[in-house]
């Protein structure tokens, strides 16, 4: 039987080879039409009392953008785009824009993939390999709270084709977590109680992962985000500390008065990643005001964290315990389609 040490390598080697793999584009083709190549961008609205990512706030940092085409759909016999694996494209004030531009083939048909932000001198996301067909990128949350977005464009290059921006719609890479606090809705706690919090952290995750932005196995007309945290330690160091004082009182009977425990956006970004491994518990941390400097944990209900979803925890407190309560809402949708309690 094989031992787990020779296991370990031969998984270790396959991943490395899905990592290096990219399509065997060429670089060159006919002559192209002289219409040069344009982009637009959306996100989808990250809603459910979170963070708004509107078109707007793209415009505030550039993307990244690589391309191929191809004389057939979806053929993986096909050429770069640009020169480059990919092209930074930046805000002007009116439209975005690139240098050097690339031009339209007539009738060829084309795939785009695009990651924003496009930050050379970001240590929390960098860039391994870029192709109109898969993109790898390394992601860090000990390097810095980066929401992390991916899209895709596909179309041919008709003659109508080549009046029109290329639309870019980004969607999330990362999973979002929000964290809310209050007082448990019971009988020993007077209604008009209340008490601060004051610190906060997240404790116990795997906080690098590297994300394969690709397509499934032998469609490239396909979308699929995958991540890879094999050979990323877990780590029960502290993460998205939080230092302030917001008070906080006793739940109501519908669960709308818990405080928002971090500020402005209310979400820290982390990779996706099953939530309380088996002997690995993902914790939260906290002290309040009337509890000096006693540290209060609690652990979170094992769940795997999906990417483009986010994840309300709401902690209620009693005078012994803890107990935690998760809802799991889509980015795009109000309602949360899942409930789990401990």
């Amino acid at each position: 039987m094989m031992n787990k040490t020779i296991c370990y390598i031969f998984k270790s080697l396959a991943v490395a080879a899905v990592l290096m793999t990219s399509p065997a584009c060429r670089k060159t083709d006919a002559e192209h039409s002289g219409k040069p190549l344009s982009f637009s961008a959306e996100a989808v609205e990250m809603k459910a009392g979170a963070q708004k990512t509107l078109p707007a706030n793209l415009t505030n940092k550039p993307f990244g953008v690589a391309g191929v085409y191809s004389l057939e759909e979806g053929s993986e016999d096909c050429y770069d785009v640009f020169n480059s694996s990919n092209v930074r494209v930046s805000w002007d004030g009116d439209s975005w824009e690139y240098s050097p531009l690339a031009y339209w083939n007539i009738n060829r048909y084309y795939r785009f993939r695009a990651y924003h932000p496009y930050d050379e001198n970001d240590d929390a996301i960098t860039v391994k390999n870029a192709s109109g067909d898969k993109m790898t990128i390394e992601y860090s949350v000990a390097a810095g709270q980066q929401d992390l977005l991916v899209g895709s464009a596909r179309m041919q290059a008709t003659v109508d084709q080549l009046q029109q921006r290329v639309p870019i719609s980004f969607q999330h890479a990362l999973c979002g977590l929000e964290f809310r606090i209050a007082f448990k809705n019971v009988a020993e706690i007077d209604d008009a109680y209340t008490d601060n919090i004051t610190s906060f952290y997240l404790s116990g995750i795997v906080p690098t992962g590297t994300l394969i932005y690709s397509h499934e196995t032998g469609n490239p007309l396909s979308d699929k985000i995958e991540w890879v945290t094999l050979g990323t330690a877990w780590d029960d160091t502290d993460f998205f500390n939080w230092t302030g004082s917001k008070q906080f009182g006793k739940i109501n009977a519908e669960g709308t008065n818990a405080i928002q425990i971090y500020d402005e956006d209310h979400l820290v970004f982390c990779v996706p990643q099953t939530c309380s491994q088996p002997d690995k518990p993902t914790k939260v941390n906290f002290k309040t005001q009337k509890g000096d400097d006693a540290l209060h944990t609690a652990t979170l209900p094992s769940i795997e964290w999906e990417p483009g979803k986010i994840y309300v925890y709401t902690l209620l407190v009693n005078k012994s315990d803890v107990t935690v309560s998760v809802t799991i809402k889509p980015w795009t949708v109000i309602e949360s389609n899942e409930n789990l309690f401990i």
